[in-house]
């Protein structure tokens, strides 16, 4: 997901949390572009925990494979459908799921792979007056005084980060 940051530039999640502050930390490491394909468990003070990440330098099936040995802990990002399926690769599921597959079961967690619930999006679309503030001059083919101000629009975010260029398209969501 992009946004919009407080410079007035275009920002990223990943660039908003993994800041140069927080990428100096030598007790971290981060590995992004990554497919991770297993995670690797032990039973610490009874307590299941990943103690190594398997990950492909490339999806392909032929990519070399790395393992990487977990210190204290591990945070993986990988997003709603394939954090699932790479708890279910690695043996954490229901276990009457792996118990039909013959497969071992690390830790039986029954709501792995259940519940995910798509976000279904409904524009609302509404004509307003022109304004200073407008990015209708994008629209191709509005002629050459919208160019003009496409220009001024461009020179302004350029100089002061700010103006009709400094903002998304949708200025809001909401999921319900």
């Amino acid at each position: 997901m992009t946004y919009i940051g407080k410079a007035g530039n275009c920002s990223t999640l990943e660039g908003g949390y993994l800041t140069s502050n927080i990428l100096k930390h030598k007790n971290l490491t981060f590995i992004t572009g990554a497919h991770v394909t297993r995670l690797y468990f032990d039973t610490e003070d009874g307590l299941k925990c990943v103690t190594a990440v398997e990950w492909a330098d490339k999806q392909s099936p032929k990519a070399k494979l790395y393992c990487i040995k977990v210190g204290k802990g591990a945070i993986l990002f990988t997003g709603a459908i394939h954090t699932p399926q790479l708890l279910l690769i690695s043996s954490v599921s229901p276990s009457e799921e792996l118990a039909k597959l013959k497969v071992p079961v690390k830790l039986n967690l029954p709501g792995v792979g259940k519940d995910l619930c798509d976000h279904p999006i409904a524009k609302l679309i509404h004509k307003v007056k022109p304004a200073a503030g407008s990015i209708e001059f994008i629209k191709p083919g509005t002629g050459i005084v919208n160019l003009w101000k496409a220009s001024v629009g461009l020179i302004k975010w350029l100089l002061t980060k700010s103006g009709p260029l400094s903002s998304t398209h949708s200025e809001a969501a909401a999921f319900f």
